[in-house]
């Protein structure tokens, strides 16, 4: 089960946005002030409606020109498709049109009867070819239908709705008894926001992280002897007092003394301040000092996180010793905010897999219906905003990681970096680009492949071209040498050469620029009836080529223009060469090869996918000729 799309309707900054999402990590990109951050702001509202201390008014969409007035009657919607595995939907809601017609639901949504209620909401998506429930949030209150004693029922901003498909209506929303709560916690998500202290993970109240995390661990500790005995010593020292036993000066010799609590104590003070008080203004009182029994909370919430450095060998548990030092224990609070946002990150990631272990634990038990609290937790979804800040780029590569090694948690990501898209996959992850343009935020690229070879990860050129907009040499490099691949296997040839690939590329362009470019290297026999004059008195030949593989060479032959004579830069035919290329030529060149791929890898054609496309915009200089 996981959210497959969310669709947004003058939700902040966006008028109108349609996201898909994968199963996996999904990625949201662009510029700063592009909307990222808004998209996962729209999962927390449609989870939890307007946040404690803020007013529908912040959340509303603001058109250029509007008035306040236009702007308070624009209703703030967000809508959202939760996808369900055949095996998770039970056989009263297969489709008579399913292709695959079968359910190991055992007679309950998601194996669990408390969510029974929901069954009659969940529908095949014929486009799809997928089980959804539909549910969605909206500020604008609509009334549903009357009861036999004429009180109407509405939805509004508090409630959940979901879609009603039975009666064939595109905005059939539906609030029964109780199912705001169970949509809530079908999908309980976890939100770490890039302006929270990164401290902030350590804090051990019930509501946070880490509370969470401990909660189990808590209520087990409560029943247990040594919690027990821990309050009857609290009853004895703080309020009925008791025998203490000792020993003496001999060991054999034990001592029985009676202790006053420390209420029994104070009770000389407690008496003094009333008689002073009833002197004072009147009447008989008593006053008492009281102290009642603690709870494990209020020791829990005094918890502290400790970090202490340790050596990397795992046999050597000893702290590591700089100059005759011993490293201590130090609070987190005190640790670098990298190290903090690192443990942050750590403990969410622990307490998803916790919550997505207990809800299969208790799949299979038998809950009471009306019990919200023994409703289990179906899938974990994490939102993480920016989560590389303040992260090492090697922190970002392994964290990236292991995000995709976790397959039972749906994650949305909001980020600036390509490290953090390490081990994308185009079969469950996703990609977004946001980007705004007069003042409305939408989507810059739809969907498409960053794998260049199928089964592969893509690389971090790729990512950065992809994801950011940024061309590198490296990839466009790695496109000509796919190119190559692609043309041998067409062509059943081997080790074809630099200049072949460039003609192959030239024949599906014909308008594409060409460049000329010193090469410095000998000429081959059949050009030097042309070109040998040129060879032998400058050291060095000028070949016209199309513009990726002018650009290829450039990049892999930096060389050629250092080798330049002096003779040969007062010649006409050499004097204006200097073998660069700016930002723009190299960014029109990969498009022009991503597009060919398009076209002629088998894989590509065969599948009908599409690359991410960026349009190439002028830009400075990328200098890449050897330094003269």
């Amino acid at each position: 089960m996981y959210i497959s799309h969310l669709q947004l309707r003058n939700f902040m900054c966006h008028h109108e946005l349609d996201l898909d999402f994968g199963s996996g990590v999904n990625y949201l990109v662009g510029d700063n002030n592009s909307g990222k951050t808004t998209v996962l702001r729209a999962l927390q509202y449609l989870h939890d409606g307007v946040t404690k201390g803020h007013d529908i008014s912040e959340y509303r969409y603001h058109a250029l020109g509007a008035s306040n007035e236009e702007v308070d009657t624009v209703p703030v919607v967000v809508t959202a498709d939760i996808v369900f595995e055949r095996s998770e939907v039970p056989p009263q809601c297969l489709a008579d049109d399913d292709p695959e017609y079968n359910s190991k639901a055992d007679g309950h949504l998601l194996n669990d009867a408390v969510y029974d209620p929901l069954c009659p909401y969940v529908f095949f998506d014929n486009n799809t070819k997928q089980y959804l429930l539909r549910v969605r949030r909206s500020s604008a209150t609509v009334t549903l239908h009357k009861h036999s004693k004429g009180k109407a029922s509405t939805l509004g901003i508090k409630d959940i709705g979901v879609f009603d498909n039975r009666n064939k209506r595109e905005d059939e929303y539906t609030n029964a008894t109780g199912i705001s709560a169970k949509i809530q916690r079908l999908f309980d998500p976890i939100f770490v926001w890039a302006d929270d202290a990164p401290d902030a993970a350590a804090d051990f109240a019930p509501t946070k992280i880490m509370g969470k995390l401990i909660s189990e661990e808590t209520a087990k500790f409560k029943e247990s002897l040594l919690w027990k005995n821990f309050l009857d010593a609290h009853k004895k020292a703080f309020i009925t007092g008791g025998d203490e036993s000792y020993m003496g000066g001999d060991e054999s010799d034990m001592q029985i003394d009676s202790q006053p609590s420390l209420q029994e104590k104070l009770n000389s003070i407690a008496s003094e301040i009333g008689e002073r008080m009833n002197e004072q203004y009147g009447g008989s009182n008593a006053v008492q000092f009281a102290f009642e029994q603690p709870d494990v909370s209020n020791f829990v919430k005094m918890g502290q996180v400790l970090i202490r450095e340790t050596s990397n060998d795992s046999s050597n548990d000893q702290d590591i010793n700089f100059g005759g030092d011993i490293t201590p224990e130090a609070e987190l609070q005190h640790k670098g905010t990298g190290m903090q946002r690192a443990f942050a990150l750590a403990a969410i990631q622990i307490y998803a897999e916790q919550q997505r272990k207990h809800s299969v634990d208790k799949s299979g038990e038998d809950n009471d219906e009306n019990s919200e609290k023994e409703l289990p937790i179906i899938s974990s979804l994490v939102a993480l905003d920016e989560p590389d800040m303040a992260l090492h780029p090697y922190a970002q590569y392994t964290l990236a990681g292991s995000l995709h090694n976790n397959q039972h948690c749906q994650y949305f990501i909001s980020t600036h970096s390509p490290y953090m898209l390490h081990g994308y996959s185009d079969k469950q992850d996703t990609l977004h680009v946001l980007y705004a343009e007069s003042g409305n935020r939408k989507n810059l690229i739809s969907p498409g492949k960053l794998q260049i070879v199928e089964g592969r990860d893509p690389s971090i050129p790729a990512i950065t071209y992809f994801a950011f907009g940024i061309p590198t040499p490296e990839f466009h490099s790695e496109l000509y040498g796919r190119i190559t691949n692609v043309i041998e296997e067409t062509c059943q040839e081997e080790n074809i050469s630099v200049a072949s690939v460039g003609i192959e590329i030239e024949k599906e362009f014909t308008n594409i620029p060409k460049k000329k470019r010193f090469d410095s290297r000998k000429p081959q026999k059949k050009d030097c009836a042309t070109r040998k004059e040129n060879c032998n008195r400058y050291g060095g030949n000028v070949v016209e080529e199309p513009l990726p593989t002018y650009v290829r060479n450039c990049t892999d032959h930096p060389e050629s223009i250092g080798k330049m004579t002096d003779e040969a830069k007062q010649h006409d035919e050499f004097k204006d060469l200097d073998n660069e290329f700016d930002l723009n030529e190299l960014h029109r060149s990969i498009e022009y090869m991503l597009e060919y791929l398009e076209k002629h890898d088998p894989v590509m054609v065969k599948s009908g996918k599409r690359f991410m496309h960026h349009k190439p915009s002028s830009g400075p200089s990328w200098r890449v000729a050897a330094l003269r």
